[in-house]
């Protein structure tokens, strides 16, 4: 079955409109909507909320149906492991250009390169400097094929001259 992309939005999180953990039955998904419902039917007085309504609605029709679900779950999947690599891409490099501008290392294109190692790199090397010891830097810096052309940390005082 071929379904067409506007039917599923996978910026909506429909299993929180519902209340609900990703792992829920059909019948949870039927109770939730049945419960929410009632709260948020726009003819309610106080609590009457017609785009929560709707929504809930929404989400009932996609997470009731075993196809729309699955379609859903692998979309709603995609989206967010791209922002998330996406968003933690950016701090990589970002950390990368410091640590060259800063650090005065030099950086392998392998970490540039290949994404895992990159982020791999980034992370152990913010660990050692957190520890101040210069020793660490260089172990790190070692392992990943860097070099450490100025081997004084940021935060380590300046020897007298």
């Amino acid at each position: 079955m071929d379904i067409p992309e506007h039917l599923v939005d996978p910026t909506i999180d429909y299993y929180a409109a519902l209340e609900l953990p990703p792992n829920a039955t059909v019948r949870d998904v039927n109770k939730a909507r049945k419960v929410l419902s009632l709260r948020y039917h726009p003819d309610r007085p106080k609590t009457g909320d017609e785009e929560r309504f709707k929504l809930v609605q929404r989400a009932h029709e996609i997470l009731s149906d075993p196809v729309l679900r699955s379609h859903y779950d692998n979309m709603r999947h995609e989206f967010l492991h791209g922002i998330t690599k996406q968003t933690l891409g950016g701090f990589v490099f970002d950390s990368l250009k410091m640590f060259q501008e800063k650090l005065h290392i030099l950086i392998p294109p392998a970490v540039w390169n290949e994404f895992e190692i990159g982020v791999k790199f980034v992370y152990e090397t913010w660990e050692a400097i957190k520890t101040g010891e210069r020793e660490q830097v260089e172990t790190v810096c070692h392992k990943f094929g860097a070099f450490q052309l100025n081997k004084r940390l940021e935060n380590e005082d300046t020897p007298p001259q």
